[in-house]
């Protein structure tokens, strides 16, 4: 009889663990920018095999600099890369969202004393389609949309940050006071995780000689300021313009945790910058793909969390994952 109820027990055990462990729902966005568009790009294939819910274009989404009033270069840039068969696969099958950077900016480090802003400006709107998004008469390209996934909500509000940026050195304004109040109203609105994004980092230091908001601290001071007086909770900072991936994190700077994730190159690499708020190892592979996935709910086994992956693109391999729990961000 024991033997018995020993061989069931073993047998129900074992039937126990066939069963798949109820895991929380999932949103997967991806992030992409810093694209080579005259280059071969194989990292679109990656993006299209994992089906994103969302891809963000973070800047320097084509290089077209260009000092031309008929802006040349970067029209021809747009239509290099309006012709790659894996951007319009991505951007036909999966909703996105998408901001400038320097190169499509159309200077290299460029800022609002750039003469052609407001025709570079008409030719971003019209190659990304961002006609009910962005008014004509706005200065800027910023804009910000809430998404309903998985019984969630998450919001993705997208900075400009060349429009209205002063000279490096000046510790002038980033934004511009239009976009201040902008974002101070879009973070009033209800949503459980936001990804607030910048062409450049926020966390690198100045002395790196790379574009950071550390340039600017009296702006960056104000942004952070405003997080922390707004109450937002689940804010995440998503940064491009380097070359490689990493995360970086300023201890209680918006009444919680100040995380930037930054990632950009998908087809080209640098060496990274010395950064004193790095606190992950780094990306830096030439072909890459970055993901991030918001677990939404507790689980038999696991917390809601945030999870960033950076993938070498030819060889399948995961060069960084960071987690960040909900708990950490203000909950």
């Amino acid at each position: 009889m024991h033997r018995i109820v020993i061989i069931l027990l073993v047998a129900l055990c074992c039937y126990a663990a066939l069963i798949p462990k109820k895991e929380s729902p999932k949103t997967l966005i991806g992030v992409l920018g810093c694209i080579r568009e005259k280059q071969p790009i194989p990292a679109f294939s990656h993006y299209l095999e994992s089906k994103p819910d969302l891809c963000l274009w973070i800047g320097d989404n084509v290089y077209g600099d260009t000092k031309t009033i008929g802006l040349p270069a970067l029209k021809e840039s747009y239509k290099t890369m309006g012709a790659n068969e894996g951007f319009r696969s991505l951007t036909s099958k999966f909703p996105y969202m998408a901001t400038w950077d320097d190169h499509d900016f159309g200077k290299n480090d460029g800022g609002n004393s750039y003469p052609l802003k407001e025709r570079s400006k008409q030719e971003f709107i019209k190659f990304w389609g961002l006609e009910k998004e962005i008014a004509a008469s706005q200065e800027g390209i910023y804009y910000a949309k809430t998404f309903k996934d998985k019984g969630h909500t998450y919001q993705v509000i997208m900075l400009d940050v060349r429009y209205n940026r002063d000279s490096i050195g000046s510790n002038g304004q980033v934004l511009g006071e239009s976009q201040w109040k902008w974002l101070e109203q879009s973070l009033a609105e209800k949503s459980e995780i936001r990804f607030i994004v910048s062409g450049f980092q926020l966390l690198l230091d100045k002395e790196s000689g790379s574009e950071t908001w550390d340039n600017f601290p009296k702006e960056r001071d104000r942004l952070f300021n405003l997080v922390k007086a707004s109450g937002a909770k689940g804010v995440i900072f998503l940064t491009g313009d380097q070359h490689y991936g990493e995360v970086c994190r300023q201890p209680s700077a918006i009444g919680y945790d100040a995380v930037e994730l930054q990632f950009c190159g998908l087809n080209q690499t640098e060496s990274p910058e010395f950064n004193t708020s790095r606190v992950s190892t780094v990306s830096r592979s030439l072909n890459s793909s970055a993901y991030i996935e918001i677990h939404w709910e507790s689980s038999e086994y696991d917390m809601p969390h945030v999870l960033f992956n950076l993938f070498d693109t030819d060889s399948g391999i995961r060069e960084l994952s960071y987690r960040v729990n909900f708990s950490e961000l203000g909950y």
